[in-house]
C-alpha cells in the first residue's frame, strides 16, 4: 500500500477516537483500507498491532515519571523496574503475537496471517517512540512557557504525556480520553507547576492536538485510495 493511501487511512480513521469508545477508529480504518483494496481482517490486525506497540512503548516511557513521586522508597523503585521489564517483554514478537491473536479471538476476527517480526517490531517501536518524543516536547514547550523549570520538567513532560495518552486510550468510554488525559497530565506536572497552571497547560495541549488531528485529516482527504 502506498504511503499516501496509508496516511489517509490512518489520519482520517483515527478521528473515530472522538466518539465514545475507542473501537470506532479501528472500524473506520478498516473500511478505508478495504476501499483501498486491503482485506478487512488484515487492516484490522494491523491497527491492533500498531495500538499494542503504542500502548507498550507509552507505558515504558511513562514509567519515567514515577520516580518523581516515589519519595525515595525502595519498594517503589523496585516496582518501576518490574513494570518496565513487563512492558518490554510485552513488546517482544512472540508475546505480542499471542496477545494480538487472543484479542482477535475475543472480537471474533481471524488471527494474524503471520507472526509479528522483530524487524517490524523495531521499526514500529522506533516510530512510536518518536511520536511520544514529539508529543512530550509539545507539552514541555507549553509547560516552560508558564514557568516550569526547563531541566526538571523535560522528563516529566516526555513521560507524562505518554502515560496520559495511554491511560486515555485504555478508558474507552471517554472520547479521545477526555478528562482522563488531563487528570494524568496535572498529576505528572505537579512537581513543577501549580494545579491551575498544569490544568491550563493540559487544556491548551488538548486543543492543539485536536486541531492537529482535524487539520491533518483535512490535508489527506483529497488523496484517492479507491481501486
Amino acid at each position: 500500500m502506498r504511503a499516501a493511501a496509508a496516511s489517509k487511512i490512518y489520519l482520517i480513521g483515527q478521528l473515530g477516537k472522538y466518539l465514545p469508545g475507542s473501537v470506532w477508529a479501528f472500524f473506520a480504518q478498516m473500511e478505508l483500507a478495504h476501499k483501498a483494496g486491503a482485506p478487512r481482517s488484515r487492516s484490522f490486525t494491523a491497527s491492533v498491532v500498531a495500538v499494542c506497540i503504542n500502548l507498550v512503548t507509552g507505558l515504558a516511557v511513562g514509567t519515567l515519571v514515577i520516580p518523581s513521586v516515589a519519595h525515595g522508597e525502595a519498594w517503589r523503585y523496585g516496582a518501576i523496574v518490574a513494570l518496565f521489564l513487563v512492558v518490554i517483554a510485552g513488546l517482544s514478537p512472540p508475546v505480542l503475537t499471542r496477545l494480538v491473536d487472543l484479542l482477535m479471538r475475543v472480537v471474533r476476527r481471524p488471527p494474524l496471517e503471520r507472526s509479528v517480526s522483530w524487524k517490524g517490531m523495531l521499526v514500529g517501536s522506533g516510530w512510536s517512540l518518536g511520536s511520544w518524543a514529539a508529543y512530550g516536547l509539545s507539552l514541555w514547550i507549553l509547560a516552560v512557557g508558564v514557568g516550569a523549570p526547563a531541566g526538571k520538567s523535560l522528563p516529566l513532560c516526555l513521560a507524562g504525556v505518554a502515560l496520559a495518552m495511554t491511560a486515555g486510550f485504555i478508558v474507552v468510554v471517554a472520547p479521545s480520553g477526555i478528562g482522563v488525559r488531563e487528570a494524568v497530565l496535572v498529576a505528572a506536572l505537579a512537581p513543577v507547576l501549580t494545579t491551575s497552571a498544569a490544568l491550563a497547560v493540559a487544556l491548551v495541549l488538548r486543543l492543539l492536538f485536536t486541531l492537529g488531528d482535524f487539520v491533518a485529516a483535512a490535508a489527506v482527504a483529497p488523496i484517492r485510495i479507491g481501486r
